[in-house]
């Protein structure tokens, strides 16, 4: 096992929302199912009084895991100096890839997941009967599942962590720069020969059209189903935009290394890497989040707390994702003045 202090942070914070997880994703599915049913009032009281409990609960699991999701990539890159041949990130990552390869992609879900879970709560304790209480106990009950697989294999992973036996581990570019990488044929397929060039030209067109089609639901009002629906399509059709402008164009720009595609190296390199990433991230699970909650339902009163979130998180949806194309379109500007490139 490594330790540097953000390994023994990800290992404490697996933990503490593994144990809490397994707790309260078994005690809200059993309060989900007596809530349901014909209770006296003592048992009505009782359970409010260990439901508060359990909200307190499941809200701090589902704030930690979040958390930890940044100190994950900080403790990957922590782990590089004591693993002979690992150059960054993705050479750590390559002790247990297939574990990590896994979390990895487990981390996106459970960040959705979760704060749509915390939001969905907020909602509920604004109104005056909390008609989604129930809807609550078994939402978590189902998400705690992922949160603690995921818990549990950071906790695997980072306390099982140390150098492979052998000659070291392999330089990120024999992966990343090669003319196969995943980007560069997904590029050549849809955008032709020069994919990769036209990739940014693609990630801007996109970016513009959401961010337009959000100010026209904003200004105009447009609080129905499928204009929720269709920002929510179009943030959908942007994200594999943006994966591949990002690898092929956004990130060696950045980094001012043209011929490096390293997320990792990235992600560690230019200060805006984590502005870029964190605001995009948060600009299209915005209107995901705004979707989840008008699907909710409820009578008159929900319906207009509702809309009020709804409309805060169509604002911040928007000014996270202007935040972070802004960002790019800066680095954009200063390698074409300064000639860092082009």
């Amino acid at each position: 096992m490594i330790l540097h202090t953000p390994t023994i942070l990800i290992l404490f914070a697996s933990f503490v929302t593994a144990m809490l997880g397994i707790y309260g994703g078994i005690f809200a599915f059993k309060a989900a199912r007596v809530s349901g049913g014909d209770i006296t009032t003592d048992q009505i009281t009782d359970l409010e009084t260990r439901t508060r409990f359990l909200l307190i609960i499941v809200s701090v699991v589902i704030v930690v895991r979040v958390l930890a999701m940044p100190i994950f990539y900080w403790a990957l890159e922590s782990a590089v100096p004591d693993l002979p041949g690992a150059m960054c990130g993705f050479g750590v990552s390559q002790v247990v890839p297939g574990l990590t390869r896994l979390l990895q992609y487990l981390q996106f879900p459970v960040l959705f997941l979760g704060v749509g879970w915390l939001l969905l709560n907020t909602l509920d304790s604004q109104t005056r009967h909390q008609p989604f209480l129930r809807r609550k106990l078994y939402a978590f009950a189902a998400i705690s599942i992922p949160i603690i697989l995921e818990s549990l294999g950071d906790f695997y992973l980072f306390f099982s962590l140390k150098p492979p036996p052998g000659s070291g581990l392999s330089c990120c570019s024999t992966v990343a720069d090669v003319a196969s990488r995943p980007t560069a044929l997904v590029a050549g397929i849809f955008l032709g020969p020069g994919g990769a060039e036209l990739a940014i030209n693609a990630y801007i067109i996109a970016t513009m059209v959401f961010l337009c089609f959000l100010i026209l639901v904003m200004w105009k009002g447009l609080w129905r189903l499928p204009y929720l629906v269709i920002s929510c399509i179009l943030a959908v059709i942007l994200i594999p935009v943006f994966w591949v402008a990002l690898l092929e164009k956004i990130a060696p720009l950045m980094m001012n290394l043209p011929y490096h595609h390293c997320i990792y190296c990235w992600l560690k390199t230019p200060p805006g890497a984590f502005a870029v990433a964190a605001g995009f991230l948060l600009g299209v699970s915005g209107v995901g989040w705004a979707l989840v909650l008008y699907l909710q339902g409820g009578n008159e009163e929900v319906k207009t707390i509702t809309l009020k979130y709804i409309r805060r998180l169509f604002v911040f949806s928007f000014s996270t994702m202007l935040f972070s194309f802004l960002v790019v379109v800066t680095h954009l500007f200063m390698a074409g003045y300064y000639g860092a490139m082009v």
